[in-house]
């Protein structure tokens, strides 16, 4: 198994995860290209019609461009319940 740190958390997991035998473990600023990833936001303890809705509309926006290479797709359901869709480059690009 590897693991692949989240750029929100100290790099420090990566190398502990190393270090306790996970040796492909990375954190994300260190990884030049990743498949991306799609990210699910919405209230604390989601129930699964939550998650089916945001993963449907995850799938919409793939299905329209489904190349996530470097990328984050977000889908976020806020407090009154307003759908958010966010795709950015991962690492980030300085502008």
């Amino acid at each position: 198994m590897k693991c692949l740190v989240d750029e929100c958390l100290s790099p420090e997991l990566a190398k502990t995860a190393q270090v306790r035998g996970y040796g492909e473990s990375s954190h994300v600023a260190d990884v030049a290209i990743h498949a991306g990833l799609v990210c699910l936001n919405g209230p604390d303890a989601m129930d699964l019609d939550v998650q089916l809705e945001l993963f449907e509309q995850a799938l919409g926006e793939l299905a329209v461009d489904d190349d996530l290479i470097n990328q984050v797709l977000e889908i976020a359901l806020d407090g009154d319940d307003e759908l958010h869709i966010l795709r950015y480059r991962l690492p980030v690009e300085n502008e």
